[in-house]
């Protein structure tokens, strides 16, 4: 399994760990939007980090980063 890097310091965002994570445990998808430099990134990195090391999901973790990504085609 693939895991990013942890982001550290990681401070005062144990609220938003948590939301993230309980939405995650309730439909197996998030998706997380905001003006840039807000630490969405990190959070998420975080959170799959959380998740990866916990084996929470037996068949495992993804972590999609879609920074350079433009168009939905390019997600694809």
């Amino acid at each position: 399994m693939f895991l990013p890097n942890k982001v550290s310091p990681f401070i005062f965002r144990n609220r938003d760990m948590f939301d993230v994570l309980q939405s995650i445990l309730q439909s197996n998808i998030v998706q997380i939007f905001g003006l840039p430099g807000f630490g969405k990134s990190s959070l998420l990195k975080n959170v799959t980090c959380f998740l990866g090391e916990r084996d929470i999901y037996k068949s495992g973790v993804l972590y999609i980063d879609f920074i350079h990504v433009e168009t939905f085609r390019e997600a694809l």
